[in-house]
């Protein structure tokens, strides 16, 4: 034992206090050190980083930049210069020496007294550098000389600056507008003119686009023209889209900053008017727009009239209505009226419009380019175009109500006089070969062989026939085709304006020629007889009431489109709800038959079981589905095609029975799993030990336990598959259980224990994923609560209900389940967070009131509380006492008065104090004897 003595010298050793001041006062210096250290560290990790933040962009960077970027997969673009349309391109010179009196070694096409001028009508001067010799041109107001800007602010076209019809295939100038009845022929290759350069077209400038339409646009893309190959290149991006713009100058590059605004083009091609004038369900349309002269000529009749100098203007034709249409509407000094149908158009030229189904037509467009300032075109059509020396046969099935899809193979075969002499009877079945494409023209097969005489065609179809060697279809060429096997059960076959001769090998149409007629349409109607019901079944064993199954259907291998009924039973007779698809997928629920009716006869129907995206069906809760394909439409026997599914094929015609259908059945069964004895539960009830004559568990007492399903968040939720016990339970009805007193359990000795069990019944699973409920005990009534202190125990139950095959299960068929469970409140309403094994007793103790002794019972964890904190208290006494007889007996050192140490003093005057302290308590542990001994 130290003993602390006072000191009166002057230089005293460090106290206690004094040596752990020091040692505290030194680690601030240590934690600084360290401290500044990590800071050093830190920073230069930071100045590095953003050192190095350039470079690491930039490497990203370039890798970015020399990473090339995968294109999808298409299919060759269609040209339209392939499908019968001839595009000329003419680039007129205006440039002219500076004196009259020398040769003419740089002709203008404003020379050779052409009345329509070509120019910058911005900067009309007086030199002959080839612009207009038109002084009213500077006309500050709008112009109505035809030579001229139209001017702002509506810029609008000139029309009648051309007659209304054709002149040996070329635009006229009409003299009420010009004074001139010039023939434009030099413009566009029809007369010799040295300032008229001609280039041909081969291809590359309208393109077939997604909508079925061949089309170019100058404000989305570039067009340059190449000589050397005769072909527009595209390229995606236009100068500007601001029409003041030139963004359409072929020969021209796009970074060009001097501009050829002096060129023609012509386009032309045949074209026939296809079924009620509609192309895929569209209407057939003609639209322009642009500047400055174009002039379209239907059969040779000026339909579209955007003739002058202008801004960009547009028109179009509607070739199902008739209906020619302008963005911009007529001008008060206007000394022409512009058409407003095909018929009016046709008429004003004295000629007569032909909107039969497949009658054949010519369209001849023209256009200039000569205002000196910005050039624009925008041209769509999505007209059926013939090319020059083919016979085309095209096919078109009339469905009337049935549904609009056809796999059919039509069959025919073409008769040729190739010579073409009139009365002659040299006609060969034509064996050549041909390309069939569909209705807008886009390859579908080239260069079949008809070496049998046989050309195959579907609906929608076009077969383009090629002469054999040596022979050749020309204009004079006179032909009939006949179509095979058609008998009127299946189909009737008719070509629009002809009467068809039934023959033995089916249906001939009368002999033509191919000038007047180069594409023959066949329409095909189905027959009445034609047609069949398609029902589509879904069952599924062991499948929730409401799952919900995707039938993928296909007609013809074309997805179905269209309405169709749901009903409940197998046969559904047009009775039920009636639903629509677009993309082929039907929607079913289990024991729910879909109907389709009016399928052609001769169709194909394939059913296949998807995802509601159409994706291959996931297996993932369910067995693989079982197909069947019965029924009197039938041909044969079904199939099952490489991607699963069931596939069938129907008899036509006179083989198919009356009120044919064709029966599919999808059968899915649901993998399942079983959780028997869900939530066992062990109910305990104990007494208090001093009443060894009283019953914990009073006979007669019961005692329920509450299940629900929860959520993640610990909300109830019901809609989860609940166990047998609790069938029809809601929010409203929950799911209790109860338990009794069993009769083994009779009343012991002290401290005996009552107890029972039971369970929710058995949990069956049928989808995978994840399941949560929870368990308590439901207090009793008030009697109850007099008797016994209830159980707040608290079970969550987490049940993970996974694929057999997809987990790796030894059983794939099947389902498999994990549960994990959470005591998450004890018995005495304290938190827990204890797991208890998956087989274990969910384990909830009562306590009897009975006879207490002690101020809190129930729980062993309460006892233990108690326990602990009697001992603290005993322990914190002790440590008191011990204090109080240490200072007694020990006397603490003190330092000299005077010191110069402030942290001395401070000490100096506390010890003081405390030995004060001491000496008071000892004196009072001194005088407790003399009191004991008085006593």
């Amino acid at each position: 034992m130290h003993i602390f003595m006072r000191s009166t010298s002057s230089a005293c050793a460090p106290s206690r206090r004094s040596q752990l001041g020091s040692r505290s006062s030194s680690q601030p210096g240590a934690w600084s050190f360290a401290r500044h250290a990590i800071a050093a560290v830190v920073a230069l990790v930071m100045t590095l980083a953003f050192a190095l933040m350039p470079l690491v962009t930039a490497d990203s960077a370039s890798a970015a930049d020399t990473t090339p970027t995968p294109t999808a997969a298409s299919a060759a673009p269609v040209d339209a210069s392939d499908n019968g349309v001839t595009i000329k391109l003419f680039d007129y010179n205006t440039e002219r020496q500076p004196s009259t009196s020398w040769p003419f070694t740089v002709p203008s096409i404003n020379d050779n007294d052409h009345a329509m001028k070509f120019g910058d009508v911005y900067a009309t001067r007086s030199n002959l550098w080839g612009e207009i010799i038109d002084y009213s041109c500077r006309h500050p107001a709008m112009n109505r000389n035809w030579n001229c800007w139209t001017g702002r602010p509506n810029e609008v076209a000139h029309p009648g600056i051309v007659a209304n019809k054709l002149t040996d295939g070329y635009p006229t100038l009409n003299p009420t507008v010009t004074n001139s009845r010039e023939s434009l022929d030099y413009l566009f290759g029809g007369a010799t003119d040295k300032a008229v350069t001609q280039y041909p077209v081969s291809g590359g400038l309208l393109m077939l686009n997604s909508t079925g339409a061949y089309q170019f646009d100058s404000s989305k893309q570039y067009a340059r023209y190449d000589s050397s190959t005769g072909r527009f290149t595209l390229t995606n991006g236009a100068r500007s889209t601001q029409s003041a713009v030139p963004n359409f100058t072929p020969f021209n590059k796009r970074s060009d900053t001097s501009y050829n605004y002096s060129f023609g083009m012509s386009i032309e091609s045949k074209f026939y008017m296809p079924k009620d004038g509609k192309i895929n369900g569209s209407d057939m349309v003609f639209t322009f727009s642009g500047d400055d002269d174009m002039w379209l000529f239907i059969d040779g009749a000026l339909a579209i009239d955007l003739g002058g100098i202008h801004g960009d203007r547009g028109g179009s034709i509607d070739f199902a209505t008739g209906a020619i249409t302008y963005e911009q509407g007529a001008a008060s000094w206007w000394q022409v009226t512009r058409p407003a149908t095909l018929s009016d158009a046709l008429q004003q030229a004295g000629l007569t419009w032909d909107s039969s189904d497949f009658s054949q037509h010519t369209f001849k467009l023209f256009y200039l380019e000569r205002g000196g300032g910005g050039s624009n075109c925008y041209m769509s059509f999505n007209l059926p175009t013939v090319p020059e020396g083919t016979l085309e046969l095209g096919k078109t099935v009339d469905f009337g109500s049935a549904v609009p899809i056809d796999d059919t193979a039509f069959r025919f075969a073409a008769y040729l006089d190739y010579d073409g002499t009139e009365g002659g009877s040299n006609f060969k079945r034509f064996t050549g070969k041909y390309d069939v494409v569909d209705s807008r023209g886009a390859l579908v097969a080239s260069n079949l062989d008809a070496t049998d005489g046989v050309i195959t065609l579907h609906n929608g179809q076009v077969a383009r026939l090629k002469a054999p060697p040596g022979k050749t279809i020309r204009a004079n060429t006179r032909y009939y085709v006949t179509e095979l096997g058609v008998d009127g059960t299946d189909y009737t076959a008719s070509v629009s304006g002809m009467t068809l001769t039934r023959k033995a090998a089916g249906m001939s149409t009368p002999t033509l020629e191919v000038q007047k007629v180069s594409h023959l349409g066949f329409v095909n109607t189905v027959a009445s007889g034609n047609t069949f019901t398609a029902h589509v079944a879904k069952q599924c064993s062991n499948c929730p009431a409401d799952t919900v199954n995707y039938m993928l259907v296909t007609i013809g291998g074309v997805p179905f489109s269209g309405a169709y009924t749901v009903s409940d039973t197998a046969q559904a007779g047009g009775i039920g709800t009636t639903e629509n698809t677009t993309n082929g997928i039907l929607t079913l629920k289990p024991g729910q038959t879909a109907t389709i009716p009016g399928i052609v006869g001769g169709n194909s129907v394939a059913v296949r079981e998807v995802d509601s995206t159409g994706a291959a069906f996931s297996a993932a809760g369910f067995m693989a589905p079982q197909y069947a394909m019965t029924g009197t439409a039938l041909s044969g026997t079904a199939s099952t095609p490489a991607d699963g599914g069931v596939s069938g094929t129907a008899a036509s015609g006179s083989k198919l029975p009356s009120n044919a259908s064709l029966d599919v059945t999808v059968t899915n069964q649901a993998k399942s799993v079983q959780l028997g004895g869900f939530a066992k539960l062990h109910k305990t009830v104990t007494r208090d030990a001093g009443t060894a004559d009283a019953q914990a568990w009073r006979d007669g007492d019961t005692f329920r336990f509450r299940l629900v399903p929860i959520d993640a968040q610990g909300n109830e939720s019901y809609g989860l598959p609940m166990p047998s016990e609790c069938n029809g339970a809601t929010a409203a009805k929950p799911c209790t259980i109860t338990i009794a007193k069993p009769a083994a359990a009779a009343s012991g000795g002290s401290n005996a224990l009552d107890a029972a069990t039971a369970d929710f019944g058995t949990l069956t699973f049928v989808t995978v994923g994840t399941f949560r409920y929870r368990v308590t005990e439901v207090t009793g009534d008030t009697a109850l609560q007099q008797v016994y202190h209830y159980s707040k125990a608290t079970y969550d139950i987490v049940v993970t209900v996974t694929d057999g095959a997809a987990s790796g299960s030894a059983n794939p068929n099947e389902l498999s389940a994990t549960m994990a469970v959470t005591r998450t409140v004890n018995d005495d309403g304290t938190p827990a967070a204890d797991t208890v094994a998956q087989n274990a007793l969910l384990e909830f103790t009562n306590t009897s009131f009975q006879a207490r002794m002690l101020p809190l019972t129930g729980s062993r964890s309460e006892a233990l509380w108690t326990v602990a904190a009697a001992v603290l208290a005993a322990l914190t006494l002790i440590a008191c006492l011990v204090y109080a007889v240490v200072r007694r007996i020990l006397k603490p050192v003190r330092c000299a008065e005077g010191s110069d140490d402030p942290l001395r003093h401070a000490d100096s005057s506390a010890l003081e104090e405390s030995h004060a302290a001491a000496d008071s308590s000892q004196a009072v542990i001194q005088q407790q004897p003399e009191k004991k001994a008085r006593r």
